[in-house]
């Protein structure tokens, strides 16, 4: 079952299907290993931790409802219809996620999701191994 990712303001984002993340349109963008969010060229850009999309700064970029431990959640959340996803491509060979943060700020990022998955972060200079 798909489940709409929020940011801060409540504002979906992109959407969650299994695994693979899709964007508002159905693409899909990212997939989530171990913990790690990975773009399809194998990339870690953060991490997916109890319902939080966290950046490598420690703060929260985004997350889905009932999402624990971060900061406080939207106070409303946008209501939309899932668009019909594209195939999930093939998920590139990873290896283990890179070490999340080791303190997690009650505080939201000021990134936006868009730049999260681009990787705009910098994931810290770290990328996960690929087999």
């Amino acid at each position: 079952m798909a489940e709409a990712i929020f940011d801060s303001t409540g504002n979906v984002v992109a959407w969650r299907n299994r695994s693979v993340i899709f964007d508002r349109q159905g693409n899909p963008i990212a997939f989530v290993w171990d913990q790690g969010v990975f773009r399809f060229d194998g990339r870690c850009v953060g991490w997916y931790i109890d319902g939080f999309f966290w950046a490598p700064d420690g703060r929260a970029v985004a997350c889905i409802r009932g999402a624990t431990g971060g900061p406080p959640p939207p106070a409303r959340y946008e209501v939309l219809v899932a668009p019909v996803f594209r195939p999930d491509p093939p998920l590139p060979p990873v290896e283990r996620a890179p070490a999340p943060p080791r303190i997690r700020s009650p505080r939201w990022s000021g990134l936006v999701w868009d730049a999260f998955v681009a990787g705009a972060a910098g994931a810290g200079g770290r990328e996960a191994a690929r087999g």
